[in-house]
């Protein structure tokens, strides 16, 4: 804890109460110091021919506000700390000749002054680690400034205001549902009464038939047909 108390002592932070947060671990860096810098840039052949010690390797933020820590072996004390100020200038410069191997940009929060320190590492996924962790955060705070920005310069114009009365319904699921009720009128169809068990009522067309047939006359003895032929 006293470690990190001298990590952020000097450091501008919010006035909102923030938490400390551990970004990133990496067990193991080399250090170097730091020879003149070429037209291309730092150079990692050079580094490697001035090495100082073996350190860990801590990034933590508080806020808006980060820094890396490289802390001694067998104590964890904090040798050297680099802050990583939104805006400001960058806290490490890449070698041009390698991907592992970085000059590390130093600042006293207590006097403010400000060195250099090269840095290495073994693996290629801990330097990654390392570059990703800071740029992660410095996105993060723009973002946050980005966002602040826009809600601080909104106007509300009331484009969208309901004006007067407005009545809004809303159907809530599973709300108990109206009963339709049941209508008494009948449906239109009738059907009629089956025949009662009297008489049959005669065909129209036997009855007709009946009617316009000859009948034979009482008066005509002798003769059985009704052409008056006898057979």
């Amino acid at each position: 804890m006293a470690a990190l108390a001298r990590a952020f002592q000097g450091v501008q932070l919010d006035t909102q109460e923030q938490t400390t947060r551990t970004l990133t671990k990496i067990p193991q860096c080399f250090t170097f110091k730091v020879p003149l810098r070429g037209p291309q840039g730092y150079s990692a052949k050079l580094l490697k021919e001035n090495p100082m010690g073996t350190f860990s390797l801590e990034i933590i933020s508080k806020g808006r506000e980060a820094v890396i820590m490289l802390k001694k072996m067998d104590s964890g004390a904090v040798y050297c700390m680099s802050p990583i100020k939104p805006g400001g200038p960058d806290c490490y410069e890449k070698s041009f000749d390698s991907s592992r191997y970085f000059v590390l940009r130093l600042e006293d929060p207590r006097t403010g002054k400000t060195g250099s320190i090269g840095m290495g590492f073994n693996k290629r996924e801990e330097a990654l680690e390392f570059k990703v962790t800071v740029q992660d955060f410095l996105e993060g705070v723009k973002r946050e400034q980005v966002n602040a920005e826009a809600v601080s310069t909104h106007q509300d114009t009331g484009e969208f205001e309901l004006k007067g009365t407005v009545k809004i319904k809303l159907a809530v699921p599973g709300g108990k549902k109206k009963k339709k009720k049941k209508d008494k009128k009948s449906s239109g169809i009738s059907l009629s009464a089956p025949p009662s068990g009297g008489r049959r009522r005669k065909k129209k067309g036997t009855a007709s038939k009946a009617e316009g047939a000859p009948t034979t006359s009482s008066s005509n003895t002798g003769s059985n047909d009704l052409l008056g032929m006898d057979f």
